[in-house]
């Protein structure tokens, strides 16, 4: 299911201390504000949200001692449904920590389905709902999730819980055009086709090759790494002995792209092109990338 970010909360982020609610409209939202107005930090902040990348300690502000560093997202799903809370918190070391906004009973230890079968069978029992009984865990697990799903809202306790990038997978894409990708049209191609190769590369109908492939490699090279293993050791006579482990990922291609345009029958050198025709060609690669 596709999400759409809808509204934004940013505290403790460069020169915003704390803002929010930002209702992002459907379709088109434009900032406006005066020079160093935080325009810029909060497409950095909303970056941040969605991307994951790791916070410089610069990007802490420094408009009250202590703030903590903080991005919180609401993302609607398209054609409706229950909204879904997102956050991410810096860490002391640079890190950051993402979290989903769950409803939880007080009543229950964790989420139902973090409950081992016997934490299931006792809450079961401690909010008299009626035993599916058996071994199995999956009708305890169905009996408390639908006993949950009836509890009005008010009695639920909002908590976050940490989460991995997989469980974010639904987040939407984030790409981020400025003037400063205009001067260079070919970096730019280069960048989006890339991360479409990337993205492609670890689809299913590429994953089962490329696992091929690197276990083909891994037996391959495997003469040549005792080789080289085995002239450590003779060199270094103090080693009791030497691991070499190739590791192949071909989920990060190493990529070329020319770019060549032609006008009027004769070749254009991008290098050499004038600044507007670099900025129509730069928010064309840009919109591509979009689509």
């Amino acid at each position: 299911m596709a999400y759409l970010l809808r509204r934004v909360w940013v505290r403790g982020f460069r020169s915003l201390e704390d803002v929010g609610p930002l209702t992002l409209q459907p379709g088109l939202t434009v900032l406006t504000g005066v020079n160093d107005g935080g325009k810029s930090a909060t497409l950095d902040a909303i970056g941040l949200l969605l991307t994951r990348r790791g916070a410089d300690a610069r990007d802490v502000s420094h408009w009250s001692e202590g703030t903590q560093l903080e991005v919180e997202g609401e993302f609607e799903p398209v054609g409706g449904g229950q909204p879904v809370r997102v956050r991410v918190v810096r860490s002391d070391g640079g890190g950051l920590e993402s979290s989903i906004l769950e409803l939880l009973h007080p009543t229950l230890a964790a989420r139902p389905q973090d409950l081992t079968l016997q934490q299931l069978r006792e809450a079961i029992e401690s909010l008299g709902i009626e035993s599916p009984g058996g071994t199995a865990k999956a009708p305890y697990l169905a009996s408390v999730q639908d006993w949950l799903d009836q509890q009005p809202v008010e009695d639920l306790e909002p908590t976050w819980r940490i989460v991995g990038a997989q469980q974010l997978s639904f987040l939407p894409g984030y790409t981020r055009f400025d003037s400063v990708q205009a001067p260079s049209p070919v970096s730019h191609v280069q960048g989006v086709v890339s991360a479409e190769a990337r993205r492609l590369l670890q689809t299913e109908s590429f994953a089962a090759d490329l696992t091929s492939i690197a276990s083909r490699l891994d037996t391959d090279v495997a003469a040549s790494v005792e080789t080289i293993r085995s002239k450590i050791l003779a060199y270094c006579s103090d080693l009791d002995d030497v691991e070499i482990e190739p590791s192949f990922d071909f989920t990060r291609p190493s990529l070329s792209v020319d770019v060549r345009v032609n006008r009027s029958g004769t070749a254009v050198d991008l290098d050499r092109s004038g600044q507007g025709r670099r900025r129509r060609i730069a928010l064309a690669i840009h919109e591509a990338n979009l689509e």
